[in-house]
C-alpha cells in the first residue's frame, strides 16, 4: 500500500510538472514571438506544435533533479520556434499554391507571376470546412489556419493536409473577377491591397427581381462573402449582378463609415505592433497609443518605425461567427439608390 501510494504521488506530481512546464513553454513562444514580423502573427501555428519541438519537449519531459530548475533551454528552444515557424509558413503557402494551381486559376498559368505571389491576388479566394466565411488572399487566410488540426509526422509536426480543408472558392473568384472589370482592373496583377486601397463601393442587384428600389452598400470583400451567403441559403440561386457607385456616392458612403467605424476604437481589439505585450489580451485603439508612450521600441523593431504602430486583432481573437453573422458593416447600415450605380 505504501509503495502504491508512492506511485500515485510521483505519478502526479509528474503531471504537475509537465502542465507547469508546457505553460512555461506557451509563455516562452509568446515571447519570442517578438522577433517574428507582427505581419505573420495571423499565420503561426498552434503551441502544442512547439511544444513539440525537439530542445522543448525535452525540457519538458525531462527529471528537473538532472538538469536543475532554472535550466530552460533559451537560445535551443529559440532557434527551434523560428526555424519551425518559417518552414510551416513556406509549406502552408506552398500548399494553397498549389490548390489554386490545381483549381487552373489564371494566375498560376502566366509565367510572369512568382509562385508564392499568388496569395496576394484579390482573386486568390478560399473556403476552409470550418464554415467560416471566404479567404481572400494570405493576410486573409491567416486566421483560418488555425481552423486545421495539426498531425504528428514521425518526429515533426507540420499543418496538416487533408485533401478539401481548404479549396479553391470558384464563386468568389468569379465574383471578384465581375468586380475587377467593373473598375477595369487586370485581374493577373490586381492586388488584395491595391482594391482595398481604392475604396470602391458596391451594390447587389438581382435580375429576378421585379424592383430593385435599394441595396446594402458592400466592399469589395463583401460582395464576395455576400455570394457564400446566398449559395448558403438558396437551392438554385440566381446569377448575381453587382454594380459599383458613382464616385459621388462612395463619397457619402466613406463619410458615414467615417462617423460609425468599424472596429471601433473603443472596442477591446487592438494590439501594439511593437511587441508582444497585447497579443492574447488586446485593449482599445487608446491603449495601444498610451502604451506606445510609456515604453521604448527595441532596436530589432527598428524596421517598423514607418509602419503601423498598432494593429485591428479583431479576427484574431474574436469569435469568427459573431463577426460574420452578418455579411455587412453591422455598424454600417447604409443604403444606396440604383440611380446612383454607374
Amino acid at each position: 500500500m505504501v509503495l502504491l501510494a508512492k506511485n500515485e504521488r510521483l505519478t502526479v506530481e509528474y503531471a504537475q510538472r509537465v502542465e507547469a512546464r508546457r505553460e512555461e513553454v506557451a509563455d516562452f513562444y509568446d515571447d519570442t514571438k517578438v522577433y517574428i514580423d507582427a505581419a505573420h502573427w495571423q499565420h503561426l501555428p498552434k503551441i502544442r506544435d512547439i511544444q513539440q519541438l525537439a530542445p522543448l519537449v525535452d525540457y519538458i519531459r525531462s527529471d528537473p533533479k538532472s538538469i536543475g530548475e532554472s535550466c530552460f533551454p533559451i537560445d535551443a528552444g529559440r532557434s527551434a520556434t523560428l526555424g519551425f515557424v518559417d518552414q510551416w509558413i513556406k509549406e502552408t503557402q506552398a500548399h494553397l499554391c498549389e490548390i489554386l494551381k490545381s483549381a487552373r486559376h489564371a494566375a498560376t498559368q502566366a509565367s510572369q507571376c512568382e509562385p508564392t505571389e499568388v496569395l496576394n491576388l484579390a482573386t486568390a479566394v478560399f473556403l476552409c470546412r470550418s464554415r467560416c466565411p471566404p479567404s481572400i488572399g494570405w493576410d486573409s487566410v491567416g486566421p483560418h489556419l488555425l481552423c486545421a488540426e495539426s498531425q504528428v509526422d514521425g518526429t515533426r509536426r507540420r499543418p496538416t493536409r487533408e485533401k478539401g480543408f481548404f479549396q479553391f472558392f470558384e464563386d468568389g473568384y468569379n465574383t471578384v473577377i465581375q468586380l475587377l472589370g467593373l473598375l477595369d482592373l487586370d485581374p493577373l496583377v490586381t492586388t488584395t491591397k491595391d482594391l482595398d486601397k481604392l475604396e470602391a463601393r458596391f451594390i447587389c442587384q438581382i435580375p429576378e427581381s421585379p424592383v430593385v428600389k435599394a441595396a446594402a452598400v458592400m466592399t469589395w470583400r463583401q460582395c464576395v462573402n455576400h455570394v457564400a451567403h446566398v449559395r448558403t441559403i438558396m437551392h438554385n440561386p440566381p446569377a448575381l449582378r453587382l454594380s459599383v457607385l458613382t464616385e459621388e456616392a462612395t463619397q457619402t458612403v466613406l463619410h458615414h463609415e467615417q462617423l460609425y467605424p468599424y472596429p471601433y476604437p473603443g472596442d477591446p481589439v487592438w494590439s501594439c505592433r511593437r511587441c508582444t505585450e497585447h497579443l492574447k489580451n488586446p485593449t482599445t485603439r487608446q491603449g495601444v497609443v498610451s502604451h506606445l508612450k510609456l515604453v521604448s521600441v527595441p532596436p530589432l523593431f527598428s524596421s517598423l518605425q514607418s509602419g503601423p504602430a498598432f494593429t485591428d486583432m479583431t479576427y484574431r481573437h474574436a469569435p469568427l461567427k459573431t463577426l460574420t453573422s452578418s455579411i455587412f458593416n453591422p455598424n454600417c447600415h447604409l443604403n444606396a439608390n440604383v440611380s446612383l450605380l454607374h
